[in-house]
């Protein structure tokens, strides 16, 4: 595992366990179950953010401006880091009826956390 993947799941469990006000996790609400839950969601977010690259080759740059945009808006707007600017933003109807905005999405969240293009 990398150190960004790393830091993706650290993102997670801030967002997922409580924090005390020095930034330790109380280990009481870790769970090898909630451990699991959010090696599972990076793993999704990176498959995603494959598959669209894959899908859209040369074109997946430009593709993801608009996501990338959005989710940056979200964030800015509302104060979140990524992850937690993409779960804001999987409330949306619109988002829940589109299979490819979900993708891509995704994919943005990747890209900001850990740039590959």
């Amino acid at each position: 595992m990398t150190l960004k993947k790393r830091d993706i799941i650290e993102e997670l469990e801030k967002k997922l366990h409580k924090i005390d006000n020095k930034g330790r996790i109380d280990q009481q609400n870790i769970t090898k179950r909630g451990m699991e839950k959010e090696i599972k969601l990076a793993s999704k977010l990176y498959k995603c953010r494959d598959t669209a690259k894959k899908f859209f080759r040369d074109e997946y740059s430009k593709k993801l401006e608009s996501y990338t945009f959005l989710l940056e808006t979200v964030m800015k707007d509302h104060n979140l880091d990524a992850i937690p600017a993409l779960l804001r933003i999987s409330e949306l109807e619109a988002y829940k009826e589109n299979g490819m905005a979900q993708m891509m999405f995704m994919a943005a969240t990747v890209e900001l956390i850990e740039p590959s293009v």
